[in-house]
């Protein structure tokens, strides 16, 4: 979408699954490659794609509420958005943010050029409108034609991290995991057929695998021309993957990222960061950008 310039970290990713060497390790890539980055500690300890505003152009931003079937989670839901608003603030003082009133948290979406799709559980968490209305409101505020995808039939969350993805030039990456029938696949491809978009489909490094959050390659970080890449150990869906990493982004650099030591998530790096395109850094944001953590005010 836009020339990245900032690379956020969830202070979350030190403290997660006995990751802190993990975090270390991925922490000393970043500088080695001069990827400005930053770790903040959110004022709850949620994933950074949820609560993190979306950016639509350059140094523009909307941030939408956080939906959730937790009546506790919607307890906080005013406290969280406060301390991350007030985050943001800090570390893009000149950026124009719109709040939005539909529920829509970051793992839901995934936004290239033109086009956003968006899991079906914006509709179900914003059930009080009609479905027209919601999605009209969606395109005003992303400024793309929205595409409403079925949630996998596993995932609660309505999550498409790890299992549909926007990539370069119209395609869409379909994750193929144990949790995805055939049925299921053919029917979206079907979908994204109508709208003369590609597919390709990544290979199941765990074909046995059932759990919350299973391995998946469509968990990777795209930075610029560099992409952190996930592995696991399958010599052959692995080499299959970057095959197809390597079609899609002839131009980019692949760095392989081995996220074993903290349970082999799907997208567990990729949920715990956000880019943006910054024209320029503020001199704190600029001091911090190796990477102090700091509290997100709560107001």
């Amino acid at each position: 979408m836009f020339p990245p310039a900032l690379l956020l970290l969830n202070e979350r990713l030190m403290h997660q699954h006995g990751s802190r060497n993990f975090a270390r390790l991925f922490r000393n890539m970043l500088q080695q490659d001069g990827i400005r980055h930053r770790m903040v500690l959110l004022p709850l300890q949620q994933q950074m794609r949820d609560v993190m505003p979306v950016q639509i152009a350059p140094g523009r931003f909307v941030l939408f509420r956080s939906g959730s079937f937790s009546e506790k989670r919607r307890l906080f839901s005013a406290v969280r958005q406060a301390g991350v608003a007030g985050e943001f603030e800090r570390i893009f003082p000149e950026a124009e943010v719109e709040m939005s009133s539909l529920r829509l948290e970051g793992t839901q979406i995934s936004m290239q050029d033109g086009l956003a799709l968006v899991s079906d559980k914006v509709l179900w968490d914003n059930r009080h409108r009609k479905s027209m209305q919601i999605i009209d409101s969606l395109e005003q505020a992303l400024e793309r034609k929205v595409v409403i995808v079925p949630s996998l039939h596993s995932e609660d969350t309505g999550s498409l991290a790890g299992y549909l993805r926007m990539g370069p030039e119209r395609t869409v990456l379909i994750q193929d995991s144990v949790d995805l029938d055939t049925a299921f696949r053919r029917r979206l491809e079907s979908q994204f057929k109508r709208l003369q978009l590609s597919t390709v489909v990544l290979p199941d490094p765990q074909p046995q695998a059932r759990r919350r959050h299973p391995a998946a390659y469509a968990g990777y970080l795209e930075f610029g021309e560099t992409i952190y890449f996930p592995i696991f150990g399958n010599d052959d869906t692995d080499g299959l993957a970057l095959e197809r990493m390597a079609q899609l982004y002839p131009e980019s650099t692949c760095t392989l990222l081995n996220p074993s030591p903290f349970g082999g998530y799907n997208g567990w790096v990729f949920l715990q960061t956000w880019t943006a395109e910054v024209n320029q850094m503020p001199a704190r944001a600029e001091q911090e950008a190796a990477g102090r953590p700091t509290k997100a005010a709560i107001g």
